[in-house]
This record gives C-alpha cells, structure tokens and sequence, in this order.
C-alpha cells in the first residue's frame, strides 16, 4: 500500500529516444499499444493516479483504471508533456487496481513518465 507518492512505472532506458521527461526511464507507446501496471492498494480507500503524458502529431492517450466503472481517467492529445491525475476510491474487497495506458491513435507516439500513486486518505487510522 503506498503511504507516500510511489513511482510505478519503469519499462526501459531508451538510449537515443528525446522522449523521457526526468530520469532515465519512461515508456513509449505507438499506435494500438498500450502499457499496464497493477498496484497494491488498500481497501476503502482514496488514492490519486498521476503521470506525466506527451502525444506526438496530434494523437490521444488514454491513461484510466482497468475493467473499472465507473471509470476513473483522463484522455490527453497532442503536445509537450501534460501533467495529468485522476482520484479513486477502491472497494472494501480491492487490494489492487491496475493501471493503463493506451495510445489508439494511428501513425502517432506516445510517451508516459515519472507515474505515482499517491494514497489521499487512510481509511486504517
């Protein structure tokens, strides 16, 4: 269960690729790709999702909770990275939701970096 801010997302080091924002690693999606990443949670409680998206020429990238409704997400379209954040509250059985990515946007790229989770309220204290 991440108390404090908790970076989710390391897929690789893309030595010649201009597309990570800090660090070194950062995820990079083309059309019809996507990338996942589930996260333990604890139940009954708040979470805030955020990352930082870029979508080369005009495309969109959807950044949502899997098999969720109702659905929590934020859809961004072309540009210089965006920060984005979306707020969930998880069930009394949940101890994990994954996360998603998804570029549907033809001949487009897409870039996905420095993603937290952060927990907004404990239900446990």
């Amino acid at each position: 269960m991440p108390s404090a801010p908790h970076k989710i997302v390391r897929i690789f080091k893309p030595a010649d690729l201009p597309h990570y924002r800090t660090g070194a690693d950062t995820g990079v999606l083309n059309a019809q790709t996507g990338l996942a990443q589930r996260v333990a949670t604890a139940p009954n409680a708040t979470y805030m999702a955020s990352a930082w998206l870029r979508v080369d020429g005009g495309g969109f990238l959807t950044f949502a909770l899997k098999d969720r409704l109702p659905e929590a997400k934020t859809i961004v379209q072309g540009g210089d990275y965006k920060q984005v954040s979306f707020t969930f509250t998880t069930g009394a059985q949940e101890t994990f939701v994954t996360l998603y990515f998804w570029m549907a946007s033809a001949g487009k790229t897409a870039a996905v970096d420095d993603v937290t989770v952060s927990l907004k309220n404990d239900p446990q204290k």
